[in-house]
Parts: C-alpha cells; structure tokens; sequence
C-alpha cells in the first residue's frame, strides 16, 4: 500500500512530538479518509489536531500557505476543550527546508472559530522570523517555528 501524502505530514508533527525528553502517550482518537483530517489524543487529556498544505504562494515577504477548517473541525473546535492544532506548512519536494509546523494553543485555535465565518488562516514564514498567522485577514498571531519541539505536554 502507497504511502499517502497525509501520513507524511502528520509524520511531521508526530515525531517532533515523540522525541520530546519526556514519556508522551499517544493515541489516534479519528481519521476521516474523504476530509484527510486526523485528530489524537496526547497523554490523557490533550486533544491535538494535524492539518496540512503543501502548496505555498512565494512572495518578497516570504512563504505563504493557506488552510481552510471544514465545517466538522470547526464543531470539534467549539465543543472539545484543550485543543491544539498543528498546522505543517509543508513542501512537495521532501527534501525542502523551507517548511514549518505552526502549532497553535487552545486559545489561539478557538480564535479562528470568532470569526464567526469559514476561517481561512494563512501562516507566513519568512527566512529568520518566527511563523505569522493570519485569520481572514485579521488579528496576526505570532507563533515560534520551534514551539513543538520545546512545547511542555501536559501529563508528561
């Protein structure tokens, strides 16, 4: 069986989060084939939701990639606390350094559900600066590229 592009993109997230110096369990809670969305379950009590692009617009302000949340990620958003989202700004070419994972805290990831509309975020990366995310062309969130790997999972 092929390997498909979203078992890449979640490898991302996955194995930052299991070479953290402390024991993490995880668990996959769901994965929808048709929406390509996959959400775990991180020692008890977290809830860590992967979603990725792998095309980006090129620009002199750097890389940009755009996400959309279906309308099932949002109702999970809005019902489940202690959501994180990781967002993989990734690449066609594996081999592209020029990629990233934005991993955005419960309360950056329910911002996207106050727009009260179909959130469109982008995330911009550019070369030397922590991640920019934007929400439907509003409020910027400035998010470190390194927050995964330095990221304290509750329960550990």
């Amino acid at each position: 069986m092929a390997i498909r592009k979203f078992e890449y993109m979640h490898g991302a997230v996955l194995t930052k989060l299991m070479r953290n110096d402390r024991p993490v369990a995880l668990r996959l809670v769901e994965t929808n084939q048709q929406e390509c969305w996959s959400l775990y379950r991180v020692n008890v009590d977290i809830n860590l939701m992967v979603k990725y692009a792998t095309s980006h617009r090129q620009s002199g302000r750097g890389r940009t990639w755009t996400f959309i949340l279906s309308a099932k990620q949002r109702e999970y958003l809005a019902a489940t606390e202690r959501v994180w989202l990781a967002l993989v700004c990734g690449a066609t070419d594996l081999d592209d350094a020029e990629t990233a994972v934005a991993l955005l805290e419960p309360k950056e990831a329910n911002l996207l559900l106050a727009t009260g509309t179909t959130p469109n975020v982008s995330i911009r990366m550019a070369s030397g600066k922590q991640l920019r995310v934007t929400i439907n062309g509003y409020a910027e969130l400035v998010v470190p590229r390194n927050r995964l790997e330095t990221w304290e999972v509750p329960g550990s």
